[in-house]
């Protein structure tokens, strides 16, 4: 089963153009993968509902309004106290988002 994009609106080449030029990144690709990263982090949220956002991504929740985010996380990072199922629950979020 190919799971439904929910942020695929943003995924818009326009709408990364104009989120890079209004803050400031030169390389849009960062800006495409950083709601990539987003989409993948939904999904695992709905299959592993114990875990927590850490690292790079997590930044933008912890920053005011007026401050600007000048480092985006790279990679999907997670916390979880559930041992085990959490390793598979990881593959069956990757096999999902495959098309």
């Amino acid at each position: 089963m190919t799971a439904k994009l929910h942020f695929a609106k943003y995924l818009d080449v326009q709408n990364i153009k104009d989120v890079a030029e209004r803050y400031g990144y030169k390389n849009e690709a960062k800006i495409e993968t950083f709601i990539a990263d987003y989409e993948i982090f939904y999904h695992i949220q709905n299959k592993l509902t114990n875990c927590v956002l850490k690292g790079g991504m997590a930044v933008p929740f912890y920053i005011t309004k007026n401050e600007m985010v000048r480092r985006l996380g790279i990679d999907v990072d997670v916390t979880t106290e559930i041992k085990g199922d959490a390793m598979y629950t990881m593959s069956r979020v990757k096999e999902d988002l495959k098309q």
